[in-house]
């Protein structure tokens, strides 16, 4: 996946506005010939209970998303942080993921500052599983 440092900037920028929860958002570019971020756009965090360790994007959110795209660009994945945690996924993530879509997650640890980034696909058959995908800055 090869994104702009400046718009990974912005997605840290937001999980530490949002810390301790969860933040979330869309990945918009191009799938081919790779995964190609070129604008992220922040959604609330539907999860009012589970904020903390968990994030939720309301359905109205993504279709408005989908309105809004320019012509050639599309949803390639989402984003979104684990406070205090590292950046893999969870059950939970595992539990809603589409396969096609990239996931990046932001782990952000309060007390040294540290911010680690690491993206996934979800693969289907023949067994369930996340693939980490490089992130490349540009």
């Amino acid at each position: 996946m090869k994104i702009n440092q400046a718009l990974l900037e912005d997605i840290i920028t937001l999980t530490k506005q949002c810390y301790p929860q969860e933040c979330c958002g869309f990945l918009i570019g191009k799938r081919r010939p790779h995964f190609l971020v070129v604008r992220v756009e922040a959604v609330p965090n539907a999860n009012r209970e589970r904020s903390i360790d968990r994030y939720e994007i309301d359905p109205k959110d993504f279709l408005k998303a989908e309105k809004n795209l320019a012509p050639g660009e599309e949803i390639i994945g989402t984003y979104h942080s684990h406070p205090e945690h590292e950046p893999f996924p969870s059950p939970h993530d595992s539990e809603r993921a589409f396969p096609a879509y990239v996931y990046l997650i932001v782990g952000l640890y309060s007390d040294s500052g540290k911010v680690k980034s690491r993206a996934w696909i979800w693969q289907e058959p023949p067994t369930p599983h996340w693939e980490e995908e490089a992130v490349e800055t540009e």
